[in-house]
């Protein structure tokens, strides 16, 4: 086992291209939340560099979030992203070896969370997640700020009574690589997603591995260093 793993006690792991396949179309979240929000007189450039989550945030503070009009906008833009991605989420499925591996690494007594960005009812719709082996999953429906803020993932270390220095973050994604930082936990890239080794290297990643099902057996000791 690699030195870097050898204290590990548990992982958190992204959901999206990290255990999953899913082809959500985030262009279009991007274009209709922003659409939605020109309509409140809110500009494309106001919203420019944030993600989906964090751009419906953003635009309900410039409206006024506890105001009528801007009540009225999240819950449009919160409709819109759910249906996208319930959208997605019918033709998505667990990437192949992902259910087998996570058994084995929770086999080997390490403790196992799930964070991710989606909803609840998105996540329900994928196959093969009702027999996935793991002790916390936590959508966003579970954390008032979702990764990459830290308080995502350190909410997914308390639900597993971990701590961050004996922890983990799997995704593949530089956003999980920033929040695992943030958090304070190891960061490891997976090559199965939207992340490249030189973004994931960019990052900071600890360690890159070409997937979850390769990642296990480091840690299981079911494979040499």
């Amino acid at each position: 086992m690699k030195p870097l793993l050898c204290s590990l006690k548990a992982l958190i792991f992204d959901f999206d291209g990290t255990l999953a396949a899913a082809g959500y179309d985030f262009d279009a979240m991007r274009a209709g939340v922003r659409a939605l929000a020109a309509d409140h007189g809110v500009t494309a450039a106001d919203l420019d560099g944030l993600y989906v989550l964090e751009a419906v945030a953003r635009a309900a503070d410039l409206i006024g979030r506890e105001t009528l009009a801007g009540r009225a906008f999240r819950e449009s833009a919160e409709r819109l992203i759910l249906d996208l991605e319930l959208r997605g989420a019918r033709h998505a499925s667990l990437l192949p070896g992902v259910e087998p591996a996570l058994a084995a690494l929770r086999r080997a007594g390490l403790r196992i969370a799930v964070v991710t960005r989606n909803s609840h009812a998105a996540v329900d719709t994928i196959a093969g997640v009702a027999g996935l082996a793991c002790d916390a999953f936590l959508t966003r429906e579970e954390t008032p700020r979702v990764k990459p803020h830290p308080e995502h993932l350190l909410r997914a270390l308390d639900a597993v009574g971990a701590d961050p220095q004996h922890a983990a973050m799997v995704g593949d994604h530089p956003m999980d690589v920033t929040a695992g930082k943030a958090a304070g936990v190891t960061t490891i890239g997976v090559l199965t997603g939207a992340g490249t080794r030189e973004s994931l290297a960019a990052a900071g990643a600890d360690l890159i591995v070409g997937s979850v099902v390769e990642l296990a057996p480091m840690l299981t000791g079911a494979a040499d260093d």
